[in-house]
């Protein structure tokens, strides 16, 4: 498997793996990515921003995500308690093929999430989801996220946290 940064070749692809997770998410009446977000917009942002990555294997996108390092301003305010108060990763929009669901593509795209951190001296990763999202949520628990509390995002929708350090 290879972990790259995302293209602007990638999108298709990229879109192909969030509308799966968006339908996922709708079929289990979750009120997460739904009403047209994250988009082709987004995903070209966060290739802008040098945030947007895949994990591919022989040259088919696998998984996907946004990682970033500058902060997160909707994290800014917790109704509970992070772990840490340093520099930390951000995980965003990751997600992972359907085909590819229970085979260990998700670990393997959190291990090099970790990997990045590592060779950025980043000694902490935090992630938000819906509080319905229970797949999701035992996936972070499973792979030694910590729930902390409550955030907001900039459209008041109230997200669990969780962080994990490595």
């Amino acid at each position: 498997m290879e972990f790259r940064r995302a293209v602007y070749e990638d999108i298709e692809s990229i879109m192909f793996i969030i509308n799966q997770g968006k339908e996922y998410l709708k079929n289990r009446g979750i009120n997460q990515w739904q009403n047209g977000y994250p988009n082709d917009k987004v995903i070209q942002k966060d290739i802008d921003e040098n945030t947007a990555y895949v994990l591919t294997e022989d040259e088919n996108i696998l998984a996907t995500v946004s990682i970033g390092f500058n902060g997160e301003p909707n994290y800014e305010k917790i109704k509970g308690n992070w772990l840490s108060t340093g520099d930390f990763c951000v995980i965003h929009r990751l997600g992972v093929a359907n085909k590819c669901k229970g085979t260990g593509v998700g670990l393997s795209l959190l291990k090099y999430i970790e990997n990045i951190c590592k060779q950025k001296n980043i000694k902490n990763m935090k992630v938000d989801t819906h509080a319905e999202n229970t797949s999701m949520r035992r996936f972070l628990e499973k792979n030694g996220f910590v729930y902390c509390g409550l955030v907001y995002t900039m459209y008041n929708q109230e997200r669990v946290a969780y962080e994990k350090r490595i």
